[in-house]
């Protein structure tokens, strides 16, 4: 059993985070936000039969988060099984050989500012692993993809702008508007983006040298070795999606993979824009309006090849609406035209799927504790009444960061801590609603950088079999300084 934790150190976080939320729900009663007023309820303690019960619903309510990693494990297998997958990843990593930081900082900051604006963060997470592969084969270590990568989304989790995961919420329960406070915001995604790169080219630079000189000093004596490779550990240069190439597929034209790479990213970044409900922009509102109304002999024949439009049984909606579920469903049409392109038998191709689920496998169950973290902490809300104890009827910066970093310890998804508590605040703090809105969005952020509710965290973390241990001893200066810049902001800015 103790190995069993050593190895999986991250079911054992989520599992004692779960722990200490069952044993704040002995000792605390529940407690609920009416009318901005204070309602305290009665000790409603989780039992046994609530942990596997409310663990079951659990994966019934998040469904398309585990449908969406087991998907993403098939798309990946799949695609590392072509030879023009493995001659294009390796041409691209080829070329950023030498430019390695300036390919990181880029791709970091499309994946931030991106994370900052769509309705759906973990839909990006689509994309990280062919990232991954090509940053492997230009050797770039672990630590440097994941911060690179799923660091990158937190980020833009923290610097949100104008997501409807995050700001979204805060208009319906805050009577805020998408775009109030819209520079500071932007100039908080710059700051934490400019000092999150500076950590991130730092270690890259103090990895190459490390490196460097273990490979021209091997007369160095073990403790000098061990100093220059702080936190730079061996590691290979395989990802989780390892080739798998078929010795009778030597078709290895990258062409018709571009194409549907292309078309597949764009739709799955277009998709989930909020383009008319921020933006004000209605041109994909109008084509999907023009698809439901297509007629052909009299028949919505588009709308009965791509899916239904009713409101009960609704499979199909414009870009800037999407869920998890439709990237899901371009995910497997994409494998499907790639098959048919590169010849692959139907046999191999269920074969890909079926070992791309094995090995995201240990992914979904991650998500799930994260998941399961959020379900308690919502369906027992203690949290009110923790929030009570600290708040007071005047706004104060510092007591409102307290209580946004404790919700986000336990909320995977912040719109569940505005629910909570966004009655209260809506009329206690009327006139600072701008402030709040600020610190709770960032607060979340942070948190989300160390917290097992943060399923992106945890997700990326078991993705690269990286310690939680070696990803603190990384972030913890920058979660400080960034602490400090929320107070900042809060402070001059509200």
């Amino acid at each position: 059993m103790k190995k069993f934790f050593e190895k999986h150190d991250l079911i054992k976080i989520a599992l004692g985070m779960i722990l200490l939320t069952v044993i704040l729900t002995w000792i605390i009663p529940q407690g609920d936000f009416s009318s901005g007023e204070f309602v305290k309820g009665e000790i409603s303690r989780i039992g046994i039969f609530d942990l596997f019960t409310y663990g079951l619903l659990g994966i019934y309510y998040f469904t398309a988060v585990a449908t969406f990693i087991f998907v993403l494990g098939g798309f990946y297998q799949f695609l590392s099984s072509l030879g023009a997958y493995q001659k294009l990843t390796s041409s691209i990593a080829n070329k950023i050989k030498g430019k390695e930081i300036i390919f990181s900082v880029i791709i970091s900051f499309v994946l931030a500012a991106l994370a900052s604006i769509i309705n759906e963060q973990f839909v990006l997470v689509a994309f990280i692993p062919f990232i991954i592969t090509i940053m492997r084969k230009a050797g770039l270590n672990k630590i440097t993809s994941f911060v690179t990568t799923f660091g990158s989304l937190l980020v833009g989790v923290l610097g949100a702008t104008v997501t409807t995961k995050l700001t979204g919420i805060n208009y319906q329960m805050l009577g805020m508007e998408y775009v109030d406070s819209i520079w500071i915001k932007i100039g908080f995604f710059a700051v934490a983006f400019v000092v999150y790169s500076i950590f991130n080219v730092l270690y890259i630079k103090k990895s190459k040298n490390a490196t460097s000189v273990k490979k021209v000093s091997k007369t160095k004596s073990k403790s000098s070795a061990k100093k220059d490779e702080v936190l730079v550990k061996e590691d290979n240069n395989d990802d989780l999606f390892s080739a798998n190439i078929e010795n009778g597929n030597a078709k290895h034209d990258t062409l018709p993979l571009i194409i549907v790479g292309i078309i597949t990213i764009l739709v799955l970044i277009l998709a989930y824009i909020p383009w008319e409900t921020v933006f004000g922009v209605d041109w994909f509102t109008k084509a999907f309006d023009w698809v439901c109304e297509f007629k052909l002999f009299g028949k919505n024949v588009l709308q009965f090849i791509l899916g239904s439009v009713d409101d009960k049984y609704r499979t199909l909606s414009a870009f800037g609406s999407w869920d998890l579920f439709g990237a899901q469903v371009v995910m497997l049409v994409s494998t499907i035209i790639l098959q048919l392109c590169y010849k692959k038998s139907v046999d191999s191709y269920i074969e890909s799927f079926k070992i791309g689920f094995s090995k995201v496998s240990k992914l979904v169950v991650i998500a799930l504790l994260s998941y399961l973290l959020l379900e308690f902490s919502y369906m027992f809300p203690v949290i009110p009444t923790i929030a009570n104890s600290i708040l007071g009827s005047k706004f104060n910066v510092f007591t409102l960061l307290l209580v946004g970093i404790i919700c986000g310890l336990f909320m995977t998804e912040h719109q569940y801590s505005v629910i909570l508590l966004g009655g209260y605040f809506a009329t206690a703090y009327a006139s600072n609603l701008s402030a709040v809105s600020f610190l709770l969005q960032t607060s979340y952020g942070l948190v989300s950088f160390l917290t097992p509710a943060s399923a992106l965290l945890l997700v990326g973390l078991s993705y690269f079999e990286i310690p939680y241990k070696d990803w603190f001893k990384y972030i913890w200066k920058f979660f400080i300084l960034m602490l400090i810049a929320i107070i900042l902001f809060a402070l001059i800015l509200f």
